[in-house]
């Protein structure tokens, strides 16, 4: 079975969408979600009524972002998510406000990063320094390692450092 979806640009206002009946329309229809999930298409219907089962979170989400799609949070089993993600908020205090003050943007970074650039570049020592996972498609990622440091004695233990260059 073919895993396309047919291409359709996405408007400049994308509204949100709040229910898997929406996405699946969204996506080209049942028979498009079907194939893209490798299901059939009374499974696809299934999930207009029932809401997508967690194996299919990953795949579906991937479809909507790389089609532009706004998705809310609750679709995909995120409860703690609003709809559109945003930067929290830097306040104006202390050695950010500072840089603020100064004329510098605040940048929100992700956490997890691909983990090959780290070990390519620092040799197969960082590898067991990395605190590595696996993800969905297989890419391995890791949690960047200029700001989580292990702690000597307990590897369960995470600390969080601000890392600020001169």
């Amino acid at each position: 079975m073919s895993q396309s979806i047919p291409d359709t640009p996405p408007g400049p206002t994308a509204a949100t969408l709040n229910s898997a009946s929406a996405v699946i329309d969204a996506l080209g229809g049942t028979q498009a979600v079907a194939e893209l999930l490798q299901v059939g298409a009374s499974a696809v219907s299934n999930y207009r009524k029932n809401g997508f089962p967690a194996r299919a979170h990953y795949t579906l989400s991937r479809a909507c972002i790389a089609r532009g799609l706004n998705v809310a949070g609750h679709v995909f089993g995120e409860t703690d998510r609003p709809a559109t993600p945003a930067m929290a908020p830097v306040h104006a205090d202390g050695l950010s406000g500072f840089f603020i003050d100064a004329g510098f943007e605040a940048i929100s970074m992700p956490v997890l990063q691909p983990a090959a650039p780290f070990i390519d570049r620092m040799g197969e020592e960082m590898r067991r320094r990395l605190y590595t996972f696996t993800d969905p498609a297989g890419e391995q990622l890791c949690l960047r390692p200029d700001q989580f440091l292990q702690l000597p004695g307990d590897p369960a233990r995470l600390t969080r450092v601000v890392v600020i260059h001169s």
